[in-house]
């Protein structure tokens, strides 16, 4: 026979307890952030650019919760850089939208990668986003300038980021005239 005393039994059992306990609040929590719904849901390519930027702006209050990204890229306009977002087509050539920051540098759109179908004739430039202090031509480009913006569902954990791409979305670079 084995003599197993009181106490190593009480332990026993309030171990068994605590794991109960600890595995039903695990689920319970799983449950309740699925009951309030994914971030993502609802979201598709026909989404709003407003609707995707509101969203993605909540950030997650815990681990494990997800979250939204849509990252696009920052554009050099001499000493700074500017969100694609924040950049208007002028002519030919991009310049910053909000009159107040544009610092009169221009990047040509012509350039832009894979977006227009062809450069006006007699525009000059250097490369691609060269950068340069030149006049604004009076001809609209030939076609929308558009740059696919990835939109991810972001999970942080403690072991690392997980970031799945959701869809592909276009981002139309609005005309000057427009803003």
């Amino acid at each position: 026979m084995i003599w197993r005393s009181p106490t190593t039994e009480l332990r026993r059992s309030h171990r068994g307890i605590a794991v109960a306990v600890f595995t039903a609040a695990l689920a319970l929590l799983w449950t309740l952030s699925g009951a309030a719904g994914d971030i993502a849901d609802g979201l598709s390519v026909k989404s709003s650019w407003s609707d995707i930027w509101t969203r993605a702006a909540i950030r997650p209050k815990v681990v494990w919760e997800p979250s939204i990204e849509a990252p696009v890229p920052q554009l050099n306009f001499g000493n700074e850089y500017v969100s694609l977002t924040a950049v208007c087509v002028d002519g030919d050539r991009l310049r910053i939208a909000d009159p107040r920051i544009d610092n009169g540098v221009r990047v040509s759109a012509a350039n832009f990668p894979g977006q227009l179908a062809s450069r006006p004739s007699g525009a000059k430039g250097t490369g691609p986003f060269a950068a340069a202090q030149v006049t604004v031509s009076d001809q609209p480009p030939a076609a929308p300038l558009r740059y696919p913006v990835g939109v991810y569902r972001v999970v942080q954990t403690p072991q690392g980021t997980y970031r799945t791409l959701l869809f592909t979305k276009d981002w139309e670079v609005p005309t000057c005239a427009t803003q």
